[in-house]
């Protein structure tokens, strides 16, 4: 397992992302927040209203640069438009995902019944001492 690290000496910037060196590629998990809309919501229009705003471009550029920091799914805001909006060293460049990174990436699945039997288990016993 590699940890690709970055801060560039800065403490505000510190981002890191695991590539797992499996036999033919490097690996790392990949994933992204997500938002539903419930079929049973009371006000479906502003739900779906809501969805595309945050869907927009600008907005969840915003949303991640101003608020909350996690990079969204859209095509148009790769590394290199980050790093020119936000002057961010070449250093971090492992850190923001690609859209490559999820053709090879993992991502957590459910357990099987016996995995979750065996985690269970190991659950019990660390509980127990």
């Amino acid at each position: 397992m590699k940890r690709e690290a970055a801060n560039h000496g800065d403490p505000d910037i510190n981002a890191w992302l695991e590539r797992i060196g499996l036999a033919d590629y490097a690996a790392a998990f990949a994933a992204n927040d997500l938002m539903a809309v419930l079929s049973t919501g009371k006000n479906p229009v502003l739900a779906h209203t809501f969805l595309n705003f945050m869907l927009d471009e600008k907005n969840a550029y915003n949303n991640f640069a101003d608020f909350n920091g996690y990079q969204p799914p859209q095509n148009n805001l790769d590394f290199t438009t980050l790093q020119s909006k936000l002057a961010l060293p070449d250093s971090v460049a492992p850190a923001i995902m690609q859209r490559d990174d999820f053709k090879t990436g993992l991502t957590y699945q459910t357990l099987t019944p016996d995995g979750k039997s065996l985690w269970d288990k190991a659950w019990a016993d660390f509980r127990a001492g």
